[in-house]
């Protein structure tokens, strides 16, 4: 939660197969008085990994 709070995004999207409760997700955002909608991907999206994002955002740093 302390990128969350760092970020401070408007929505939180979880992956189709990432194991995270969105109910928990909300009741930890709202317990640090955050506000951001959470969403579940339905399907996974073509061409997209989170890793590979995570290491083009680590290189602009």
């Amino acid at each position: 939660m302390k990128t969350v709070e760092l970020v401070r995004p408007d929505v939180i999207a979880l992956g189709y197969d990432q194991k995270h409760d969105e109910e928990e997700i909300k009741a930890g955002l709202r317990e640090r008085g955050l506000s951001a909608d959470v969403i579940r991907l339905s399907i996974e999206v073509p061409n997209v990994k989170s890793s590979k994002l995570l290491a083009k955002l680590v290189n602009e740093l």
